[in-house]
């Protein structure tokens, strides 16, 4: 039990030593929890490894795709971190979304080694794809008018053609090429 609102949830079992990762967005706070392989009844399925506090305001959506987290809010910042034996911020884009709440957040893969994106969908319509690698500015942008993304989904593993799935708030859905 946390006392706080949780706004986003993300997973990650990447880690052979434990049985995954939870990150949570609850209130002002990033709490990351490791899930212990075995599952004692006298002991707690879940430690506490980190607990960040987020300044700014509530509603945070993140992103997890080891070693890359991604959190986004209200007010249309994306704060890009690095988690490993410590976290470190990586990087702050102020202004992503133009002072536009950020409601979706996905890290995915390409298919150069190395290659990391991060794609990001606002209230505002706009839908930015960044270059982990230098993601001072996005390399492909498209807004859809008067609407709010409200989920985003890459499909980048293993297809020929990248498609990017979109959900909007009038109830469609929506593929782009």
């Amino acid at each position: 039990y946390f006392d706080q609102e949780i706004w986003d949830i993300k997973w990650n079992c990447d880690n052979k030593a434990v049985r995954g990762i939870i990150i949570l967005c609850c209130g002002f706070n990033l709490k990351v929890l490791k899930i212990s392989k075995i599952f004692p009844k006298f002991l707690k399925i879940y430690t506490v490894s980190l607990s960040i506090k987020l300044f700014g305001v509530f509603q945070w959506k993140l992103s997890f795709s080891s070693p890359n987290l991604a959190v986004g809010d209200l007010s249309g910042k994306i704060i890009l971190y690095r988690l490993g034996k410590i976290l470190t911020v990586k990087e702050v884009n102020r202004s992503a979304h133009n002072n536009s709440p950020i409601n979706c957040l996905e890290i995915f893969s390409g298919k150069k080694k190395n290659s990391r994106y991060l794609i990001s969908g606002g209230f505002n319509g706009d839908i930015k794809l960044w270059d982990l690698n230098e993601w001072h500015k996005p390399i492909f942008q498209i807004n859809f008018l008067n609407r709010q993304i409200l989920n985003i989904k890459p499909n980048s593993n293993n297809f020929r053609l990248p498609l990017i799935f979109v959900g909007l708030d009038n109830g469609y859905f929506s593929c782009i090429s």
